[in-house]
């Protein structure tokens, strides 16, 4: 699976809609989710252009396209909407 230039395919972790005491969070009430990359790049500086395949990323949830694939919820996201990469 690939995607178009600047584009980042994202699988959301789920414990994202809970809190740390056990309630389960409404969809309005989140506004930034964490995931692991699947296939995607980000470019920084002057093209330096640098693979985060399996690195874990925070972005704002209203960026995010959700797209069904055999099954499975991902989220495809612009390189830019990357908040942050750990």
């Amino acid at each position: 699976m690939k995607t178009t230039s600047g584009k980042v395919i994202v699988k959301p972790n789920k414990n994202d809609e809970v809190s740390k005491g056990g309630v389960i969070l409404p969809d309005y009430s989140i506004k930034t989710l964490s995931g692991v990359v699947i296939y995607g790049s980000v470019t920084f500086g002057n093209n330096n252009v640098i693979a985060i395949n399996d690195k874990t990323v925070i972005y704002e949830k209203i960026d995010a396209r959700e797209v069904e694939v055999d099954g499975e919820m991902l989220h495809v996201i612009r390189e830019e909407d990357i908040l942050v990469i750990l």
